[in-house]
């Protein structure tokens, strides 16, 4: 379990690097578009499940179709 962390570790840390050195700033942001999609993703499955556990979170999130939409289809808009 130590070796699988470990390098799961390091090679977040190999990512960091590769990013810093990207030639420039559209390089950069796609190195990290994919992350910033896992973020996405997983932040709008606790928004759904936080609504679920209070009813006044649920009625906002169910009355406002803005809301819904990025709740319900996270990254639509990368």
């Amino acid at each position: 379990v130590y070796s699988y962390l470990c390098s799961y570790a390091h090679s977040g840390g190999l990512s960091a690097i590769q990013i810093g050195q990207a030639a420039n700033i559209e390089e950069q942001k796609g190195l990290t578009r994919i992350s910033l999609q896992y973020g996405i993703i997983l932040m709008s499955h606790f928004i759904i499940s936080f609504s679920k556990l209070f009813d006044t979170a649920d009625q906002v999130l169910e009355n406002s179709d803005e809301l819904k939409n990025i709740a319900y289809n996270p990254g639509s808009g990368l």
